[in-house]
């Protein structure tokens, strides 16, 4: 938020989360937060989520529930050649978002 990060608190559930944001200055209800993308300086990498989490990047972005907002800034298939995906799992992401 606001270009900081903010640790998740508690458990994640469904497509709801906490994130303690009391070191961030005038952080508002209604201000954007960025799950995965860049917003000021900082960038949160779908990459570096999977590493986190010991999985790939597809798995990270095939687990977002449909009710969370995407602002996509390329198409699945320019993004999978960055990274090298198979066709196949660029078609299994699009029919499972």
């Amino acid at each position: 938020m606001r270009g900081e990060l903010a640790p998740v608190i508690g458990t994640v559930t469904m497509d709801y989360l906490t994130v303690d944001v009391g070191h961030i200055p005038g952080v508002h209800v209604g201000d954007e937060v960025v799950l995965i993308g860049k917003q000021g300086e900082r960038e949160i990498k779908v990459t570096h989520l999977a590493q986190l989490a010991q999985t790939i990047p597809l798995e990270i972005t095939c687990g977002l529930g449909k009710r969370v907002r995407r602002v996509y800034v390329s198409s699945a298939r320019e993004h999978a050649k960055w990274h090298r995906f198979s066709n196949e799992q660029v078609a299994s992401c699009e029919r499972n978002p």
